[in-house]
């Protein structure tokens, strides 16, 4: 099984990432993840969305080629996005308009909200809200809400931390094996209904 992180702020080596990575060792820990992947918006890589991605022979969508095949191969993403003027980056609201059904369409994703402060609930309230219409994204209902940031996450083991850090990392590895066991049964469930990926309606209302 591949879960493959999105790592939505702009920021190099920026706290999400940061969170990134600690996700990232936490799922190369689970017995039945064999890949992990990551794709990290630090430095804002994806061009704006424009339509000549559709046409064909279209440099644009060669560019973002791997992008797309990263996403394409994995079973469960990770959506990690900071909360910044109370909203999710825009970086990262563009890289969503370029997935579709046949990159993430009927894959789970676990939403990661990552504040400086107290806050990071908006980005999850924000994304279970859109970005799933035509991508065929499927939110699972256990999320993670990162809260002061600065002072959690900042070694790879699940057992360290004190007070807050440690129950958020108990709660991270329940959230870990909710997505895994998502990712399993939607696996079998495009395997057997391959029409699912291929439908007619292509764009959801």
């Amino acid at each position: 099984m591949k879960i493959t992180l999105i790592v939505g702020s702009h920021q190099q080596d920026s706290q999400s990432h940061k969170v990134g990575k600690y996700l990232q060792h936490q799922f190369f820990e689970h017995a039945e993840v064999d890949d992990v992947g990551m794709v990290d918006l630090g430095g804002n890589p994806i061009p704006l969305w424009d339509s000549t991605y559709w046409q064909e022979n279209s440099a644009l969508k060669e560019h973002l080629k791997p992008y797309m095949e990263e996403l394409a191969t994995a079973d469960g993403l990770v959506i990690i996005s900071p909360e910044w003027a109370g909203m999710v980056p825009g970086g990262l609201k563009n890289f969503m308009l370029y997935w579709s059904q046949e990159t993430t369409g009927h894959k789970p994703a676990m939403l990661v909200g990552v504040s400086g402060g107290i806050n990071g609930a908006y980005p999850i309230s924000e994304l279970r809200h859109s970005g799933y219409k035509n991508s065929k994204i499927v939110y699972t209902p256990e999320h993670l809400i990162v809260r002061n940031v600065a002072d959690m996450m900042n070694d790879l083991d699940a057992k360290g931390g004190e007070g807050h850090d440690q129950s958020l990392r108990e709660r991270t590895s329940h959230a870990i094996d909710c997505l895994v066991a998502y990712a399993k049964a939607f696996k079998t469930m495009r395997e057997t209904t391959p029409d699912l990926i291929k439908e007619k309606y292509p764009f959801g209302m």
